[in-house]
């Protein structure tokens, strides 16, 4: 299945449509998860860096919502003693496992389902396409979840503007791979519009 067909299908779940291109949420009035456990997310893309900034703008969006994120180095120290990558690992029991490890009381599992730029001058687009759930780490229940993409695309046949596009796109692409985070506007507004569909933490959730 492809990465676009496995974004439609998420969609498609009984999914409410709305705003941007696809966005699809759902949501619990309160969600009782002080402690979540951010997973490395598992790329459906050929970008190496797209799941390393998705994962950092996941817990700082996590941290605006009011939850405490379990340090990376804490979580991906417990992965590997249980050779476990990501969450598509996780069974109920390692699951368990994982929470008694690091004192989570939830996993956060994203995909990067799409994660591209391209730019000729006369045609420029850039995009990202995540998933993302909450699961509760004793019960394995899913307590949100959220399925979005973001990005914008142009064409242009006055070679002055091609040639303008390309210069500005070409920019854009050096300062960002100078500072290791491809497409993170896109990313960052992507993950934010996501998660403020998040029900704030509550602790009478």
């Amino acid at each position: 299945m492809t990465c676009r067909n496995r974004f439609l299908l998420f969609v498609s779940l009984g999914s409410i449509l709305g705003g941007c291109a696809g966005s699809q949420h759902s949501s619990a009035p309160r969600i009782a998860a002080a402690q979540i456990a951010v997973l490395p997310v598992e790329n459906e893309t050929k970008d190496p860096d797209g799941p390393l900034v998705i994962r950092h703008l996941l817990e700082r969006w996590l941290a605006e919502r009011g939850y405490v994120t379990v340090p990376e180095v804490v979580v991906d120290r417990e992965l590997s003693a249980m050779t476990i990558k990501n969450g598509s690992e996780l069974t109920p029991s390692t699951l368990q496992d994982l929470a008694k490890r690091t004192g989570a009381d939830a996993v956060a599992e994203a995909t990067l389902l799409d994660f591209r730029s391209s730019n000729s001058g006369f045609n420029h687009a850039r995009r990202v396409a995540a998933t993302i759930r909450l699961v509760n780490a004793q019960t394995g229940k899913v307590l949100w979840q959220s399925a979005d993409q973001e990005g914008a695309k142009g064409s242009t046949i006055n070679p002055e503007k091609a040639l303008y596009e390309y210069v500005k796109g070409w920019g854009t692409a050096a300062i960002e791979k100078a500072l290791n985070s491809p497409l993170y506007p896109e990313s960052n507004k992507l993950i934010g519009r996501m998660l403020k569909g998040l029900p704030s933490y509550s602790a009478e959730g």
